[in-house]
């Protein structure tokens, strides 16, 4: 039980309450268990609160002053001989359940952010199941933890980080609504140490960002499922223009003018970028591939990154990352050399230096063809690799 105050609360005592960087509780001595909180914005609220059953049960009763003292401590005596008798007396049982209060705070509290989708997906995908049907105050600390743990060992850790970031909102907001005394994720440190530069998005992250980039329509889904095949840079892919491209030879020129180290290099086309050249808008005199007016490729990255955030569901990536995630796939999965990701990638300097490097310069085209084809392959957009597709492998 809370400490109580050793005076009883008047009007005056209500009416003067002023709000403070934290919201606190003013307990009344004349009727137990009742007491009223001031919220930082300054609303006041009466409410119980008492132990029912070896937990604490909190009640709220009304906003002061709509709610006047008198008539608070008629309500507040009957809710406690309800309590007393064993009757929680809840109007509304199933907001007491994890589903139930999630799709309110998904509602109420989420519903207006433009991350709202992104939240939902993420915690339908990793929370939803585990907890929908468990009562709020029944759910631990080692839930959480189970939760957050299977998250990080899929090799998703920024991920993890989010999900750990959503609930502790969520029982926040729960707290704040009475449904719930304390936070369970309180004390429980981020998985995950995120650094700039790391990202490496996992086997599901793939699959859940091409997915919602094949519902976004021209110009940037088709935009976004480019870079994941081909792992090119993002102004080397949105900046192209038709005569860099010979389709029949499955085949793209990147000119050393545009570039990032000044190099002409080739990226050869797998079937499913192929298909998807095929089925991009051509209009006469219009040189971009990817554009809105036709007469400049296209812009407003940042827009349409946070539309495909919030369609994925995925947190705390950047568009790099699907040329970093390829480089790391390919060689870990895919068991393809680095000597032939650094030639698709076109990198300055990679695996192979020095002498050799001068003698390899324009070698390993074979090798870089059929590793491209693989990773289209391997992300499940064309026929099955021994090792498997995209929807069906163990995640990493």
């Amino acid at each position: 039980m809370p400490k109580l105050n050793s005076i009883s609360i008047t009007d005056a005592i209500a009416r003067n309450a002023k709000p403070k960087d934290r919201r606190y509780d003013i307990f009344d001595s004349r009727t137990r268990s009742m007491g009223l909180r001031v919220e930082k914005s300054g609303t006041k609220s009466w409410f119980v609160m008492r132990r029912v059953r070896g937990r604490m049960v909190r009640k709220t009763i009304g906003r002061y002053p709509d709610v006047a003292l008198a008539d608070a401590r008629v309500e507040a005596s009957r809710i406690i001989a309800e309590l007393v008798r064993g009757e929680d007396g809840e109007q509304n049982q199933s907001s007491q359940f994890f589903g139930a209060a999630l799709d309110e705070w998904l509602t109420r509290d989420q519903g207006k952010n433009r991350t709202v989708r992104q939240v939902r997906n993420a915690m339908d995908l990793y929370v939803r199941p585990v907890l929908a049907k468990r009562k709020l105050d029944d759910v631990t600390k080692s839930d959480i933890n189970r939760i957050i743990d299977e998250i990080s060992d899929r090799g998703a850790g920024v991920q993890a980080n989010r999900v750990l970031t959503y609930l502790r909102r969520f029982f926040n907001w729960c707290i704040g609504r009475d449904l719930l005394g304390s936070n369970p994720t309180t004390g429980i440190p981020k998985p995950h140490q995120e650094t700039s530069r790391e990202r490496v998005l996992s086997i599901s992250e793939l699959e859940q960002i091409d997915q919602a980039a094949q519902t976004m329509g021209y110009p940037f889904g088709p935009l976004f499922r480019m870079l994941l095949l081909t792992g090119q840079r993002r102004d080397e892919v949105g900046q192209a223009v038709w005569d860099e491209f010979d389709l029949e030879g499955c085949k793209w020129t990147i000119p050393g003018s545009r570039s990032k180290n000044g190099r002409s290099h080739i990226v050869h086309l797998s079937a499913p970028v192929v298909e998807l050249l095929g089925q991009l808008p051509r209009v006469d005199g219009h040189t971009h591939l990817f554009t809105t007016n036709g007469l400049r490729p296209v812009s407003g990255f940042s827009t349409a990154k946070r539309r495909l955030d919030g369609l994925c569901g995925v947190a705390g990536w950047t568009l790099h990352d699907l040329r970093r995630s390829f480089a790391s796939h390919t060689t870990e999965h895919l068991g393809i050399s680095p000597v032939v990701i650094d030639k698709i990638l076109n990198h300055q300097s990679g695996a192979v230096r020095g002498v050799a490097a001068i003698y390899q310069r324009g070698a390993y085209l074979d090798q870089r063809r059929a590793a491209l084809e693989d990773w289209a392959r391997y992300m499940g957009c064309g026929q099955d690799l021994g090792h498997g597709h995209l929807g069906g492998l163990a995640q990493p």
